[in-house]
């Protein structure tokens, strides 16, 4: 909003979004007290793994900073009180575990996501 009326600031073009399985969520995901968009383009059925698009919005700059390496990471989840984004991989359903899915703990360093290892 500038001078009582919108501008815009932004743009990105993402094409591989279903509209059946789309879901959007607005949520800081890299930590900056800046919440950032997640499209959902998929999900999976049974265990349901969602997949989707992570554009984060840089706080300063204002523009937009698509994350290609969120892209195939399930059902990603930020933690802000540990500062990771968990994410799960289906394996399968084990009988002696009772487990289905593996998390995953990713790090947001130099503006992207990171496996911690």
């Amino acid at each position: 909003m500038h001078n009582d009326g919108w501008s815009n600031l932004d743009s990105l073009i993402i094409t591989d979004i279903l509209p059946l399985q789309f879901e959007l969520e607005f949520e800081d995901y890299n930590f900056d007290h800046q919440k950032d968009i997640y499209i959902q383009f998929t999900a999976s059925n049974g265990y349901s793994i969602s997949k989707g698009q992570l554009i984060t919005v840089n706080p300063i700059s204002r523009k937009l900073e698509l994350h290609p390496e969120a892209r195939e990471l399930g059902n990603m989840k930020p933690d802000p009180i540990r500062k990771l984004v968990i994410t799960e991989t289906w394996t399968g359903y084990d009988p002696k575990t009772g487990q289905e899915a593996v998390k995953h703990f990713y790090q947001c360093k130099k503006g992207r996501l990171v496996l911690r290892r």
